[in-house]
């Protein structure tokens, strides 16, 4: 067997769906010729050594004495003692530093591998064993033009604010020099992976215990709710998504949008409704996802009857109002986890950080083949933050404010949240590029690179053309669960009360069990000595997570549990290993105090709304 074929069966073994991809780009050969030429050579110690020469640069990428020694010095900058550290790596090179990191990580490690030339990956396929990094399921590999646009939903799978503290990132010696712009664009993207787990962490944080009410008091609307899988590919081709937000520059063309009414598809923001509403617009749906979004957004009988994309932690008192078709979108995971033994699925889609973005990836999801972004600004209109002269503050404001490229070549001034956004938006409209057109009509504020700007104007004169009734195509979707299948969730969501005492009970068992193990560390006991209650608080464990109930409590402390629980996963060293138990169980014994807290505090408001809600 050759080299290239160990390889081959290597990587399928790992990475089938990678392997498909690659073959596909070898055979077709459409690959982009970043590389002018790759020349090897045999290091003192048998690696092969190659030199690489783009357009930017030529450089050697490894020693040609001694390559080994070279990659145990390269690798010593690193921290590996931690638990389920992540490393993110740019560049493959010839493999001698990658299998170097995966010496020294832990087994629950995790690296994302990202090498920026097919070319050379291609060359070191044929020319190197890879077989040890190809068949190790820590390694997550990404190829530029085989699956590298999708490096940012493993980071979104690796990336989590408890091991916010344990990532570390590197490139391969000489990929600066040989793929400089590539490497931007990658540090780009590892920057708003971290940002975006950034964003949720704090949205988490400030409105776990809201999330959760409006969870609790959502759950009624689960009997009725459509589920936005129905609605795939069910926007007839040639039609756009009109996304409307409320930024400043809604206020130049909203008019113009009672011509778009019945020849797209209109959601509206739940900040840009009150808007249409004052124009006479009713949009064909809107999208509300917010966990404390003001209710005056969404207050006029008017719209009450409009279909709503929401997610179970939306506001309960605008999903009360609301009387129209609940298209569900999940954003917490709760809903998916209620819903997978009834093997019904949700499109995989990232929701950014705002309702415009869960809006513009409802669309995505929907898909559609283009899409219109309107009063899409992120920037400031003189003072004004929104539409109808509307001022609206952030913390720390004026602090994150810069100037940037405007959609009309001036400078305009933005801020960082909406900066996050734009650079959002610019990396989806990059992954959707093949398949989705998306204009931006919004005529004002921010340039986001990628969407092709016209007039909505000259969107409706070019691509608004054909009729479509969406009020018929969003009524006629049936519920997500049949009758059958409701009764059999709500037979578990019943059981919610009394789950939630045998949560509360697992929890006192394992807190006694932790109360144990700590007084044992101190004594120095034997690991035998402490063996039967690290398996006590396992299997107390494994009961408490096996309640679907658990994941609301989880949500509930995770205000507290962000306080004490992301250093748990740093450990200076085996020397130090009896600090670090001591330090992991004090941590242990505080989360379960928490959950034990919790279940009191949240036992009668689940007992009472399982009771107004479920059992009727």
């Amino acid at each position: 067997m050759t080299i290239y074929e160990k390889n081959l069966e290597a990587l399928a073994g790992n990475q089938a769906k990678g392997l498909q991809r690659y073959q596909q780009v070898r055979e077709k050969g459409d690959y982009t010729k970043i590389v002018l030429s790759i020349e090897a050579k045999e290091s003192r110690d048998g690696h092969l050594v190659m030199t690489v020469a783009t357009e930017t640069g030529k450089a050697r990428l490894n020693s040609p004495y001694y390559s080994q020694k070279e990659a145990v010095k390269w690798a010593d900058q690193y921290e590996f003692g931690n638990i389920e550290s992540v490393m993110i790596m740019f560049g493959l090179g010839n493999g001698v530093f990658v299998e170097e990191l995966l010496a020294r990580m832990q087994q629950d490690a995790t690296l994302v591998l990202y090498e920026p030339s097919f070319q050379v990956f291609e060359w070191v396929m044929e020319h190197i064993d890879l077989t040890t990094i190809l068949s190790d399921r820590r390694v997550l590999l990404y190829v530029n033009e085989v699956n590298g646009d999708y490096i940012e939903d493993g980071l979104d799978q690796v990336l989590d604010w408890a091991n916010f503290g344990v990532q570390m990132y590197g490139y391969h010696t000489g990929y600066e020099v040989l793929f400089q712009e590539e490497y931007l664009v990658f540090l780009k993207k590892v920057r708003h992976s971290q940002d975006m787990v950034q964003v949720n962490v704090d949205t988490n944080y400030y409105f776990s215990k809201e999330n959760v009410e409006n969870i609790l008091n959502n759950l009624k609307y689960l009997q009725t709710g459509r589920s936005i899988t129905g609605y795939v590919g069910k926007i007839p081709e040639g039609v756009p998504v009109i996304i409307v937000s409320a930024g400043p520059s809604l206020d130049k063309n909203i008019e113009l949008l009672k011509e778009a009414k019945g020849r797209s598809f209109i959601i509206a923001t739940d900040t840009a409704v009150r808007h249409l509403i004052k124009h006479n617009i009713v949009p064909d749906a809107m999208a509300t996802l917010d966990a404390k979004k003001p209710t005056d957004y969404i207050s006029n009988p008017v719209v009450k009857d409009v279909p709503m994309f929401c997610a179970l932690t939306s506001n309960y008192r605008i999903m009360e109002f609301h009387q129209g078709i609940k298209i569900w979108f999940n954003t917490d995971g709760f809903l998916e986890q209620l819903v997978t033994k009834y093997e019904k699925v949700f499109p995989k889609y990232n929701p950014g950080g705002s309702v415009a973005t869960a809006a513009f990836a409802i669309a995505v999801a929907l898909k559609t083949n283009m899409i219109v972004l309107m009063g899409q600004d992120l920037a400031y209109s003189g003072g004004v933050t929104h539409a109808g002269g509307e001022v609206s503050s952030i913390m720390n404001e004026a602090e994150g404010q810069q100037w940037i490229e405007g959609i009309d070549g001036s400078s305009v001034k933005s801020r960082h949240d909406w900066i996050m956004y734009r650079d959002w938006f610019q990396d989806s409209i990059r992954d959707v590029k093949d398949r989705i057109r998306v204009i931006d009509a919004t005529e004002g504020g921010a340039k986001i690179e990628g969407a092709e700007i016209m007039t909505l104007r000259q969107v409706l004169d070019q691509h608004c053309t054909q009729r479509v009734c969406m009020s018929e195509i969003l009524q006629a979707e049936m519920p997500m669960f049949t009758p059958k299948e409701y009764d059999q969730l709500s037979a578990e969501l019943l059981r919610f009360p009394q789950d939630i005492v045998a949560v509360q009970k697992s929890a006192e068992q394992a807190k006694s069990a932790c109360d144990k193990l700590l007084k044992l560390l101190s004594s120095h006991a034997e690991d035998g000595q402490m063996l039967k209650y690290i398996k006590k608080m396992k299997r107390e464990n494994e009961k408490m997570e096996d309640k679907m109930v658990y994941f609301l409590l989880d949500m509930y402390t995770m205000k507290e549990s962000c306080n004490y629980l992301t250093d748990v996963f740093r450990v200076a060293g085996r020397a130090e290993k009896d600090e670090y138990e001591r330090n992991l169980y004090q941590n242990t014994l505080a989360f379960y105090r928490n959950l034990i807290n919790a279940a009191k505090e949240l036992y009668p408001l689940v007992d009472n709304i399982i009771a107004r809600d479920i059992a009727k």
